[in-house]
């Protein structure tokens, strides 16, 4: 009896994991190449629409596409990359060119990527891609609000044909993006668009749980407490039926 009321408070306890998965965003069908993030900007950010994830989903990598060349080379400016994951109010089509103000809120540093000397490379040909490993999981819960991932990079010098561009989707629903282009450290001009952004495929695990936000994973010691107390419950009950 021990045994069963261990299991069952494991199961009621914990959120069930549904399996490995990927979400990619926007549509996988890229319509061209955008040079933002690792080519021509310092700051880069997308919003991600809560709808589009099924699930809470613990992000563990990113993913990123070089299936259409659009330049002459494929390599990623030597630079200081920041990646960071933030919940946001913001909705998908209300994005400005105000990052502050489309962050809504704090982003936490999930990757930092220190690229010397051009190499990190894309070569080019069919579904090439990179994957950032975050150092830090993110766990998003899509009933919290809309997803937006931020980049900051120390420097750019908007060097034109020879920086890779990343696979891009516009006219699509539910993801908008915004950034800036900047030389030698120096913001020149900001954009924005709303129904499109770079092809992000986000790596890790999907979770099902009930109605509510996440709740935290209980320490292994947590459950034995709770299954100790559970067993005495039951033992105490069936003394006073007997």
């Amino acid at each position: 009896m021990r045994i069963s009321a261990l299991v069952m408070v494991a199961a009621l306890s914990a959120p069930a994991v549904v399996a490995a998965d990927t979400i990619t965003l926007p549509a996988p069908a890229p319509d061209g190449g955008s040079c933002a993030i690792f080519g021509c900007g310092t700051r880069y950010q997308q919003i991600y629409g809560s709808s589009l994830f099924p699930s809470p989903f613990e992000i563990t990598s990113l993913t990123f596409f070089n299936t259409t060349m659009e330049s002459a080379e494929a390599f990623v400016e030597p630079a200081h990359y920041q990646f960071r994951l933030g919940t946001t109010a913001t909705a998908w089509d209300a994005m400005t060119t105000n990052f502050d103000a489309n962050a809504a809120g704090p982003l936490v540093t999930v990757a930092d990527v220190t690229v010397t000397d051009y190499d990190f490379t894309f070569a080019p040909g069919p579904s090439v891609s990179r994957t950032i490993a975050l150092t830090l999981p993110f766990l998003y819960d899509p009933r919290m609000g809309n997803l937006i991932l931020d980049v900051l990079k120390d420097t750019s010098e908007e060097a034109g044909d020879g920086p890779v561009y990343i696979d891009h989707n516009s006219g699509v629903g539910g993801v908008s993006s915004a950034g800036n282009f900047a030389r030698g450290g120096v913001e020149s001009s900001r954009f924005v668009l709303l129904g499109g952004g770079i092809v992000t495929q986000f790596n890790g695990t999907a979770l099902s749980t009930g109605p509510g936000p996440v709740a935290p994973t209980p320490e292994p010691a947590s459950l034995l407490l709770l299954a100790t107390g559970a067993a005495i419950l039951h033992a105490r009950r069936s003394r006073f039926r007997d």
